[in-house]
């Protein structure tokens, strides 16, 4: 059997290449800011909102001086930028990294951004394999970690996740050194990276004190809490000011909890729910059997196994397995319990954590060792690398008829402001869609900016000149304009 892993590592190195060198390959394609997905959007748009010195928000508009406003863009942007809803942590490695590529164009920009996004990921999985697993068998352990649900999707945009692994795995590696508070910082940058952190953050003080009750003495408790606490602020630093009232300031930490509260809530009526449960777990059953278990037994069996190595990493005082195994099903239990879509990428924080106490246990207390770990690779990977498969196939590199009728739009957009003129210089856009992006796509004197709550064209064009989107809007107020599948409306023009 040794013999059969050795070549099954080989064999698995030149699997995660394959999967490596074609997810760089793909990065290069459809990368123009015209067609980037919403949620790409986010991080290009900070990057640029920085080095184009955009004040996207208008929250500086009345200020005359160049200088001081250029300022003041860069303090919001790296401080606190549009929302909280992810760490400025993560938008701010990419304005440093990406950001000089916004001399070239917006493809050497997103292009950079989702090849961070691919280093990042597989560097974090290497950390954590260094820490518990043994090496021999690296490129086996890496192609389970990148055959589990959400891979292709953290691998082809530019999302916090995995900094909030790498930043737990760096935690590791200090709570293994003993140096307990740098372990309790980056766990508390993990969590105000993105909020899935607070599972890591949690456990991670239980770790302490199951290894250690001393940790319990309120002077301990308050050091590790003021790192953690640091952590959380660096990762956010306009939440150094406190939640009290400070002149016309918002209270910043009201705005973060709105923020993290409305995007667990998202097209749900229910907090939590059994329904939930029960959904998640015949979802899951179906998929690691391949199918043909459609119940929720396979989830359950999961659940308890998962459960027992947990208890079983206390008895044995093996206390970073524990803390690895305890975060990821904690966090696929609150997934389970309170989020109804069922969209598995949510889980691949989880799986990978739990996994990971897996294979640590099978290396460590089976005799049949290397057997089993066969078997657990057989399960995972061939369904994994399927699947990733299955996801690169079905992502057209083909751009869409957006990449050259937006254009156009613009082009029409600037014959009806020396037709009608404008009050605003605003264009509002149906972000649902591909846009444009002043300085990025297009130069001139207007703005083109997302327009996210669906109001009435009434109150839309009360605060923009134009507003356009692929959705016909049936009214007699106002008219609009037919630019091959996007509408340009506008008040009526009275010559």
């Amino acid at each position: 059997m040794t013999k059969i892993l050795s070549y099954l590592n080989i064999l698995s190195f030149f699997g995660v290449a394959y999967l490596i060198i074609r997810l760089v390959f793909s990065s290069f394609f459809l990368n123009n800011y015209e067609l980037l997905f919403v949620d790409e959007r986010i991080i290009i748009n900070d990057i640029y909102n920085v080095w184009n010195l955009d004040d996207e928000f208008s929250r500086y508009s009345n200020i005359k001086n160049n200088l001081l406003k250029s300022v003041l863009i860069v303090i919001t942007e790296i401080s606190y930028g549009g929302d909280l809803r992810y760490g400025r942590i993560w938008s701010n490695i990419f304005i440093v990294l990406s950001g000089p590529f916004t001399f070239f164009n917006d493809q050497a920009v997103i292009t950079i951004s989702r090849t961070i996004t691919i280093c990042t990921y597989f560097i974090s999985v290497n950390l954590l394999i260094n820490e518990l697993l043994n090496k021999r068998y690296r490129w086996i352990y890496c192609l389970i970690f990148y055959s589990i649900p959400g891979v292709f999707y953290f691998n082809t945009l530019p999302k916090p996740d995995p900094f909030v692994i790498l930043f737990i795995a760096i935690a590791i590696i200090f709570f293994r050194k003993n140096e307990n508070k740098k372990a309790m910082f980056f766990l508390g940058l993990a969590t105000g990276t993105k909020i899935v952190g607070i599972f890591a953050l949690l456990f991670g003080f239980i770790y302490l004190f199951t290894k250690n009750k001393t940790v319990l003495r309120i002077n301990n408790l308050l050091k590790l809490f003021s790192y953690s606490f640091l952590g959380f602020i660096v990762a956010n630093p306009i939440l150094i000011i406190p939640p009290i009232n400070i002149g016309s300031l918002p209270n910043f930490y009201s705005i973060y909890y709105n923020w993290i509260n409305s995007q667990s809530l998202v097209a749900q009526k229910e907090r939590f729910s059994s329904d939930y449960f029960i959904t998640w777990g015949e979802s899951m059953s179906s998929y690691f059997s391949y199918g043909l278990i459609n119940n929720i037994s396979l989830t359950i069996v999961f659940i308890i196994f998962t459960l027992y190595l947990v208890l079983k990493f206390i008895k044995n005082k093996e206390f970073i397995p524990f803390f690895v195994t305890s975060t990821g099903l904690s966090h696929l239990l609150f997934i389970f319990s309170s989020v109804e879509r069922q969209w598995k990428v949510y889980l691949n924080y989880s799986y990978i954590f739990i996994f990971l106490g897996f294979i640590y246990f099978i290396n460590s207390r089976l005799d049949n060792s290397k057997k089993i770990l066969f078997l657990f690779y057989l399960l995972i990977v061939p369904l994994g690398f399927m699947r990733i498969l299955i996801e690169f196939n079905e992502t057209s590199a083909t751009p869409s008829e957006d990449l050259l009728q937006i254009p156009l739009v613009v082009e029409s957009i600037e014959e009806l402001y020396k037709l009608k003129g404008g009050e605003y210089n605003l264009v509002l856009w149906d972000p649902s869609y591909g846009m444009p992006r002043n300085g990025v796509t297009y130069n001139s004197f207007f703005n083109v900016r997302e327009k996210w709550d669906g109001n009435s064209l009434e109150n839309i064009l009360k605060k923009s000149d134009f507003y356009v989107s692929k959705e016909l809007m049936l009214t007699t107020d106002f008219e609009y304009y037919l630019v091959g599948d996007f509408y340009i409306y506008s008040e009526k023009f009275n010559p």
